[in-house]
């Protein structure tokens, strides 16, 4: 038996995907089945042994009043976790503190990407958030959260970066784009209107950005509405305040899709149903863009006409 073992996502480069092929053909691996050692059903129980002692982790029931107390937040923003009842405990129970929806999304959508290494993918970006959040975060459970940098610094927290690289590899029309400096700008949009919510204490439009970006991938994918307030509400935020907020990122966003938003978008205060980070900026930044390269002094001659009319 031969193998081929990296942990480092870079070694699967063209070089590094040949030589698999060649050991896969050689052992005559194209013709047998392939052996999933994980199921989707089983990572959260393998994040828990990886993370946690084991004392810490045997009375699953000590955990069901924090599961209760989180699920409460999301039943409160989301009436199908609401009607699910029971069903919808057990379903967290099952995943704590991991949130279950966010361990769908890291094993249904990112290990489709090349670079993201199934399982051993979904552990090492936990590694590297659990490590850094630690310090500072507060969250009921084990989501986006993590992914987010401390306040006191800037850019991107090394496990979001780890996941825009892995993003960065895939191509689309031939070309590779620039996820990490998409995301950094989003996230800085999304701090400034967490500063009109006080409502939002977890830095949920920060989360929202996070949740939208691992929904996005492969290229083309999108998150609904309804994915996106259950990743979110475990932290109990005003419901009020979050659509508010989440309406207020589509309306400064550069990168939001239009097109996924829909004519939803811009309807008084209602949501879109859909939303997902393209790689391409939209009109808002455009304009942005074109607003910045008028020189100064001509800013000033377009802007005096509208200033007399107003003094008028």
């Amino acid at each position: 038996m031969a193998s081929l073992l990296a942990s480092d996502p870079n070694k699967m480069d063209a070089a590094g995907n040949e030589i698999v092929s060649e050991l896969s053909n050689i052992f005559g691996r194209q013709q047998e089945e392939t052996v999933q050692p994980v199921s989707k059903d089983d990572v959260a129980e393998v994040l828990r042994r990886r993370f946690f002692k084991p004392e810490s982790i045997r009375d699953r029931e000590a955990f069901r009043p924090h599961v209760v107390a989180a699920l409460k937040g999301v039943a409160e923003i989301d009436e199908q976790t609401k009607k699910e009842g029971k069903a919808a405990e057990e379903r967290f129970l099952k995943s704590y503190p991991f949130h279950p929806d966010l361990n769908d999304v890291l094993y249904a959508k990112w290990t489709q990407l090349e670079r993201f290494q199934k399982t051993r993918g979904v552990l090492r970006t936990f590694a590297l958030g659990l490590r850094d959040a630690e310090t500072w975060d507060e969250s009921p459970l084990v989501g986006t959260n993590v992914f987010l940098q401390a306040t006191e610094k800037n850019g991107l927290a090394e496990a979001a970066r780890e996941l825009t690289t892995v993003a960065e590899f895939e191509e689309y029309d031939n070309r590779r784009y620039d996820w990490g400096g998409i995301l950094e700008e989003e996230l800085k949009k999304a701090q400034e209107i967490q500063g009109e919510y006080p409502g939002l204490a977890y830095r949920e439009v920060e989360q929202a950005v996070v949740s939208v970006f691992l929904h996005s991938q492969p290229i083309g994918k999108q998150a609904a509405t309804r994915e996106l307030m259950v990743l979110l509400g475990a932290s109990r935020p005003d419901r009020i305040e979050l659509e508010k907020a989440l309406k207020r990122w589509t309306e400064v966003s550069w990168f939001l899709d239009e097109a996924a938003l829909g004519a939803d978008e811009g309807s008084g205060t209602t949501l879109p149903k859909n939303w997902k980070l393209g790689f391409k900026p939209n009109l808002r930044q455009m304009h942005a863009d074109a607003i910045g390269r008028v020189p100064d002094d001509l800013r000033i001659v377009i802007a005096a006409p509208f200033a007399y009319t107003s003094a008028a």
